[in-house]
């Protein structure tokens, strides 16, 4: 009867555990914070010549810590918020285009990210940069960046 007794209590602490580990989430991606991002560049304004010219980039405000656009190619844009996903809650964890146009280093942590991808090239993150969705219309040349 007593063995009956320590196995409820068992079973019940084991199955907390199971739920509260189901539960959590990679901080490291979870604190690179939501924010509502809804813009459109018109592409003819000389304010964006730059964005005109593939292997071209731009920062821009918005996102989280800043957002990079890069130009691939005539209709293939990547749009990245510059938060880095390794701690992303410092205030230093911002990604800057290094002078090749085609990584992104956070200087704090020393993490690297491919611009076209978005990937990870070098630690401590683990998790790409977070990235926006966007629409172009090349008779218009328009760029609509949105999450």
């Amino acid at each position: 009867m007593k063995s009956k007794g320590i196995f409820k209590p068992v079973f019940i602490i084991s199955i907390l555990l199971l739920i509260i580990n189901s539960c959590s989430k990679n901080t490291e991606q979870a604190a690179v914070p939501y924010v509502n991002v809804s813009f459109t560049i018109y592409l003819n304004n000389t304010l964006w010549n730059k964005l005109n010219t593939p292997g071209n980039w731009m920062y821009l405000t918005g996102g989280d810590k800043g957002i990079i656009i890069y130009r691939y190619d005539q209709e293939t844009f990547s749009v990245w918020d510059r938060c880095c996903t390794y701690n992303a809650l410092s205030g230093n964890a911002i990604v800057s285009v290094e002078s090749n146009n085609v990584y992104a280093i956070d200087s704090s942590c020393g993490s690297v990210f491919n611009i076209l991808n978005g990937q990870v090239q070098h630690s401590p993150a683990t998790l790409p940069l977070k990235a926006y969705h966007y629409t172009f219309d090349p008779m218009a040349n328009t760029l609509s960046v949105y999450n």
